[in-house]
């Protein structure tokens, strides 16, 4: 049952709708985050918020682990050396307000943003990602904080003319201190697709050159301008595989915030079986019986064994859910 904040029936009410979807799922979906959206140019009101919120900090792409659960995730305090311009706030949850800093950048530290006497534990973000189990809400306002601060770090100059940027809406928007021009958090889309045989059942898999040695994924890619979805998927498996496909179909999406993409989840129908790698973008593909799948969901991740990805990516969400139709 959801607690109900005092004085913030919103969140209450998003926090306990039905989610059907398989979105639900999905590693990163979980954010219940009321983020108060009518009230990011209201300063005595994020003020308040800020004097008794949690923090999630940031060091460049690593997270900076606090004192608070769960994980270490929060940070009680607010540390002097924060950089300003990169202020967030995510929103409250029956806990209280959150918000999310990257610490200034400095040449070298023993005490990365004043928050010990020693270097507190930098962790990269993926494998701190992987403590929490897949649908935590936590790992919602995680990929909220990690998107947006970094987006801050990497956009605090004007694309139209050159000039400074400066955080707004806390958080949410910055503006060209020269030019006056708006700048809103981007996110990037890819589409990710379970290519299925459908006269075996049959699935079409790839592993990147990056990847664990045995370990192979859905093929994915980004969308590029002036085509829909599905034709992005269709195009991306034909120049990854040579493989051309039939009927595409939507099953879910994924915040994803490495740095900060939407993954959206498609199945689809080969129109035939030949392979023709791209070897620039894969280092293999192959076919995958439904059986052969099953052994590889409960392998381990190790070197030379046949695995999948792991639950947080929405490559196995596809995977369990066409498995568990069969």
């Amino acid at each position: 049952m959801t607690r109900e904040i005092p004085g913030d029936p919103i969140a209450a009410i998003f926090a306990a709708l039905p989610r059907p979807e398989l979105s639900a799922k999905t590693g990163f979906s979980g954010n219940r985050l009321n983020r108060h959206g009518d009230r990011r140019d209201d300063a005595a009101f994020l003020a308040a918020q800020e004097e008794r919120a949690r923090f999630v900090l940031f060091d460049g792409a690593a997270l900076v682990e606090g004192d608070g659960a769960p994980h270490g995730l929060y940070h009680h305090a607010r540390p002097a050396d924060i950089d300003p311009e990169t202020r967030v706030y995510c929103g409250e949850d029956a806990d209280g307000p959150i918000y999310a800093y990257a610490l200034r950048a400095t040449e070298q530290t023993s005490d990365v943003g004043g928050l010990a006497t020693t270097p507190p534990s930098q962790q990269p973000l993926r494998p701190f990602a992987e403590r929490f189990a897949p649908l935590d809400a936590a790992l919602g306002t995680l990929a909220e904080a990690a998107s947006l601060t970094g987006w801050h770090v990497r956009h605090q100059f004007c694309a139209k003319c050159g000039g400074r940027t400066r955080n707004e809406q806390a958080g949410w928007r910055r503006r060209c201190e020269e030019c006056g021009a708006m700048h809103f958090p981007r996110t990037d889309p890819v589409v990710i697709v379970n290519v299925v045989d459908p006269g075996t059942g049959d699935v079409l898999l790839g592993r990147q050159e990056r990847f664990p040695e045995g370990m192979f994924s859905c093929l994915a890619g980004f969308v590029e301008s002036g085509e829909s979805l599905e034709d992005a998927v269709r195009r991306e498996v034909l120049e990854e595989t040579g493989v051309p496909l039939g009927t595409v179909t939507y099953k879910a999406s994924q915040p994803w915030p490495f740095p900060s993409t939407m993954m959206m989840g498609f199945e689809a129908e080969a129109l035939g079986r030949e392979i023709t790698l791209d070897e620039v973008e894969l280092a293999e593909a192959r076919w995958f019986s439904p059986a052969e799948l099953r052994v590889m969901a409960r392998n381990p991740r190790e070197p030379g064994v046949l695995s999948l990805p792991p639950a947080l990516a929405i490559a196995r969400t596809l995977l369990d859910y066409y498995l568990s139709a069969r």
